[in-house]
């Protein structure tokens, strides 16, 4: 599910940008909407197990949080990042 929640990101929003002066109320609905459920995903994900190079379960949040942070936090924090604020604030 959270694949086609970035895809749906990763083409409507430049497509918004790009074409649409004041999009309708139902887009803005959609995206956070969108964004909301990235951002409990990112939370949960400071929570997962993982399994390391040998096979051995890692269940300690200081270990989880510290690879997640080093990895994909950074991408999902761009995924949800609240860009059309900053562009509607300079307009």
């Amino acid at each position: 599910m959270l694949i086609v929640l970035f895809m749906w990101t990763a083409i409507i929003a430049p497509f918004k940008i790009a074409f649409l002066d004041k999009p309708a109320f139902w887009w803005t609905i959609v995206d956070e909407s969108i964004n909301f459920v990235i951002l409990v995903d990112i939370l949960i994900t400071f929570r997962i197990a993982y399994k390391d190079e040998d096979d051995k379960l890692i269940d300690d949040p200081k270990k989880i949080a510290w690879r997640y942070i080093k990895f994909w936090f950074p991408i999902d924090v761009l995924a949800v990042f609240p860009y059309h604020w900053i562009i509607s604030s300079t307009n």
